[in-house]
């Protein structure tokens, strides 16, 4: 809730003509129509101001994991650790109209390549995702080191594709 660029972003209603469809209940819905996606958490902050969110998660009936404001790389791991989920696929407020379509198709080409780190690229502006193994997002909760690569989540695995992966396990695609 409290993004800089803009507060409040994800429980902003958006102009579906559907009473009470916020940005974060439309990823939740859209998240849960991909059929490779098995558990939805929400991971936000323990801020009071997070608190709204947290609620409106739960009474949506998804799983709420809350962690450090700023440190979201290690809120991101410790919700993955706890629930025990092999990857993560991280939407976010920023991608509100995300397509269960692309999420499939990313899940598939993540196994299909043996990635640890998957992001779409060259989709319209508000559909991408990434798709992150839960051992690499251990890793860069281990080394990642920079305050940008803690509240993030992804520039320290964008930044380290090759040494740190091995020179086929970060893949960015179009899905067709």
């Amino acid at each position: 809730m409290s993004s800089t660029r803009l507060p409040g972003k994800a429980l902003l209603a958006l102009p579906l003509h559907i009473p009470e469809t916020t940005v974060l209940h439309h990823v939740i819905h859209r998240a849960r129509q991909a059929s490779a996606v098995h558990q939805v958490i929400v991971a936000t902050s323990t801020q009071p101001s997070d608190d709204l969110l947290a609620k409106l998660a739960t009474e949506a009936g998804t799983t709420v994991f809350r962690g450090d404001e700023q440190d979201v790389l290690s809120r991101f791991y410790q919700a993955a650790e706890l629930h025990e989920v092999d990857v993560v696929i991280r939407l976010t407020g920023d991608n509100p109209v995300i397509d269960p379509a692309y999420i499939d198709v990313a899940i598939a080409h993540h196994f299909a390549e043996q990635a640890d780190y998957t992001l779409t690229t060259g989709l319209p502006l508000g559909t991408n995702l990434e798709v992150i193994s839960t051992p690499a997002l251990g890793r860069a909760h281990e080394q990642a080191t920079r305050p940008e690569e803690r509240e993030h989540v992804t520039p320290y695995l964008r930044r380290n594709p090759g040494g740190f992966f091995g020179s086929k396990r970060c893949h960015s695609f179009y899905p067709a």
